[in-house]
């Protein structure tokens, strides 16, 4: 891409996707119980999707870094977005070393169903 092409519209799509995901799977985590633990690859899939969302979010980032003053207000939501989806990725991380179920579940509180 050359330096005086604009950023897509799907990649902006796109970055903002992955940001959102990191956000809602973070708060999802926190704010509701899990339940019963998953078999056991199922808990590495979810952890290694947490971390490729978390390692796409920060290449997008790079991306958008090197268009400066181009895109002023997009690259300044974009800053914010960044924050928020960083912090929710690392939340997430964080999550799965708190306790034995938490990192089975991915979930910060355990009850059982039922």
């Amino acid at each position: 891409m050359a330096s005086t092409e604009k950023l897509t519209t799907g990649f902006w799509l796109s970055y903002y996707l992955v940001a959102l995901g990191l956000i809602t799977r973070c708060l999802w985590r926190v704010l509701t119980p899990g339940g019963s633990f998953p078999l056991p690859p199922a808990h590495y899939l979810s952890m290694g999707f947490d971390l490729v969302l978390l390692v796409v979010l920060i290449l997008g980032r790079r991306h958008i870094g090197r268009w400066g003053e181009s895109e002023a207000p997009a690259v300044s939501r974009a800053r914010w977005v960044f924050a928020a989806a960083l912090i929710a990725g690392i939340g997430l991380i964080a999550i799965r070393f708190t306790s034995h179920t938490a990192w089975w579940t991915g979930h910060l509180t355990w009850q059982l169903p039922g």
